[in-house]
């Protein structure tokens, strides 16, 4: 089976839920404060990890106990923390989130994320990756960490996977390097300017991002489910309606669900419908990757989904 290699950030969530935002120059009170584990690249591999498949942790972290605690958290969810740097005199990154209605808003400080050892990299890569296992990515670290890192696993003979997030402008030599570009419609507007909300702007944007060099698009859409382009066709997959509490790690669950089942054997189209499952999961619980469910949690889930659709003649 392949394994899992997930280069990207690590951090410490703190989240405030509120009834609404507050005004320029207002102070009001939180309904709830959760700090939790996170970072897009920590959320993705602890979604993939959770599924059994063997998935490392590349990246940066400081020496400080916040750190110390994101990485006892990544161990806990089942991630290789062998190669994951822990670097002295730096702090983790830390993202701050405004939870408002089930949806967010996020700032982030870097901290440890900023730095990464390309030497090191290539080296774990030539030592420990084999032909076929994958590489993921996400826009919370440098970009031109990120292509170095493509450019060293294209040549092993790696798939990999690049998710846009968070959005950003990005140059023409990184699109080559790309098996599979994962991306959402705020993220697909920023590279291309066009928004994926209908079928035409879907196949439009999908033609755009392969043109440049890309081998394959996914489009997740929250709501609307998701939809696979490459150069054969597409695929669909729609969303489990639920009642959304915090969206914060959906995406990753998403995705890092979707490779797992990938090197799992799983085809696309299955992938994608497991990968909706975690989603749907995901958001009905506060957090990042402590919300993100194991494999049996999503079995059971598409168990109950199957059952309630066939009690009600569907």
């Amino acid at each position: 089976m392949p394994s899992v290699y997930v280069l990207g950030s690590v951090n410490m969530d703190l989240a405030f839920s509120l009834s609404r935002l507050p005004r320029r120059g207002e102070t009001i009170q939180s309904d709830k404060f959760l700090m939790s584990p996170g970072g897009k690249g920590a959320n993705q591999a602890a979604a993939c990890a959770k599924q059994g498949v063997k998935t490392y942790m590349l990246g940066s972290v400081g020496d400080d106990p916040l750190s110390q605690a994101l990485k006892s958290a990544l161990l806990s969810s089942g991630i290789d923390c062998g190669h994951l740097k822990e670097l002295k005199g730096e702090v983790c990154g830390v993202a701050g989130i405004l939870l408002e209605g089930g949806d967010n808003r996020i700032i982030i400080e870097g901290g440890a994320n900023k730095h990464h050892d390309m030497d090191a990299l290539r080296k774990t890569f030539n030592e420990y990756a084999a032909k076929g296992d994958y590489l993921v990515c996400q826009l919370e670290i440098p970009t031109d960490v990120v292509e170095k890192a493509f450019k060293s696993a294209k040549e092993l003979g790696l798939t990999t996977v690049l998710n846009t997030a968070p959005a950003k402008e990005l140059p023409d030599t990184l699109f080559p390097l790309v098996d599979l570009l994962v991306l959402n419609e705020i993220e697909t507007e920023t590279l291309i300017g066009v928004r994926p909300d209908s079928k035409a702007n879907r196949q439009n944007a999908a033609k755009a991002l392969m043109d440049k060099g890309a081998g394959a698009v996914l489009f997740t859409l929250g709501k609307q489910g998701s939809v696979y382009y490459d150069a054969q066709g597409h695929l669909y997959s729609g969303a489990y309606a639920v009642q959304a509490l915090d969206t914060t790690a959906a995406g990753d669950a998403y995705i890092g669900v979707l490779i797992a089942s990938l090197a799992n054997g799983q085809t696309m189209q299955e992938a994608m419908r497991v990968a909706s499952a975690a989603a749907a999961i995901t958001v009905q619980t506060f957090g990042a990757l402590e919300a993100i469910p194991f494999k049996q949690d999503i079995d059971d889930f598409l168990k109950r989904y199957a059952k309630q659709k066939k009690e009600n003649g569907e």
